[in-house]
């Protein structure tokens, strides 16, 4: 059948978007089209298919506010951009131009020079599928611990390196916010940083029973993909092992070990325990301190050095 050739054809193509990045676009704002999206169907010729009918597995657009988003086939993500104007939709990535219109609260988008519509409606709000980024958490507002936020403290340190990164750990912390029924975002920063300027920025999607997968994010220059870190939940325990970075030249293996904040981690060694453990972490426990958004190693460093002067 040509129209079937022809939409998978097309697929493909869409598909290559989830591992494609662009940086262009014009902000969105105020076209009220920002939310998650689902592929429901496609037509050409008038044959129509549906998403599982087209390509086997699912196809998901998240448009942010501020003309930016992600696309992801479930295996893979990426970045894409997007504008609208006068009810006319234009989505980039990977040097894929996708336009089309707003019909009702659907999206109809086409590619240029091809006859296959793609029909994608939005994605209730509750769906573990409309992941979106919450940024009035990015300046990690502090709060009562409970079952939407959990906060560790610990290290991460490199194990395996190609010798463009020393063999090396480094104190950090994590927050973890509940920001959809089945969605959580995870934020890591260590001494060089902060929950403002973070060494990664993660979403989760709640498996069940606490098993969450990583659905995209970023860990310093690498993006972090569909099922690259597991975490589960409740846990006094963030462990994660022999993880894989490699971008811009440079490839490690990695992994993190934190604890609760205010477990006093009486059963591990002494060498297992962070660096600023004694002089920040302890100090901030006996004032019944929150976790708070940077850990200060210039000054704890002063202090030692003014105590051992």
């Amino acid at each position: 059948m040509r129209g079937t050739g022809r939409i998978l054809s097309f697929l493909i193509l869409l598909c290559a978007l989830a591992s494609a990045l662009c940086a262009c676009g014009q902000a969105a704002d105020s076209s009220g089209l920002s939310g998650s999206y689902d592929l429901a169907g496609a037509a050409d010729d008038g044959l129509i298919l549906t998403d599982e009918a087209a390509t086997g597995t699912p196809l998901h657009f998240r448009l942010d506010p501020g003309g930016t988003g992600i696309v992801s086939d479930g295996e893979r993500t990426g970045r894409v951009t997007w504008s609208e104007s006068e009810g006319f939709v234009m989505i980039e990535g990977g040097g894929i131009l996708l336009g089309g219109s707003v019909d009702g609260a659907d999206l109809l988008l086409k590619a240029a020079g091809s006859d296959t519509v793609l029909r994608f409606v939005p994605v209730d709000a509750s769906s573990p599928d409309a992941v979106e980024e919450n940024s009035a958490d990015s300046a990690e507002n502090i709060g009562a611990e409970n079952a939407d936020v959990f906060s560790w403290y610990g290290w991460w340190k490199i194990t395996e390196s190609d010798g463009s990164m020393p063999l090396s750990w480094y104190d950090c912390c994590a927050r973890l916010r509940r920001i959809q029924d089945s969605a959580y975002q995870l934020t890591v920063w260590d001494e060089d940083g902060s929950a403002a300027e973070p060494l990664a920025s993660v979403t989760f999607r709640d498996e069940g029973d606490g098993h969450l997968i990583s659905l995209y994010g970023n860990w310093m220059f690498d993006d972090i993909d569909f099922g690259e870190w597991n975490i589960d939940i409740p846990s006094e325990v963030l462990c994660m092992e022999n993880l894989k970075h490699d971008a811009n030249g440079t490839a490690f293996t990695y992994s993190f070990y934190l604890r609760s904040w205010g477990d006093r981690w009486n059963s591990s060694p002494k060498e297992q325990l962070p660096f600023y453990f004694d002089d920040w972490y302890l100090v901030l426990l006996k004032e019944k301190a929150d976790m708070p958004d940077r850990i200060p190693a210039a000054e704890l460093e002063k202090e030692r050095e003014t105590i051992q002067g």
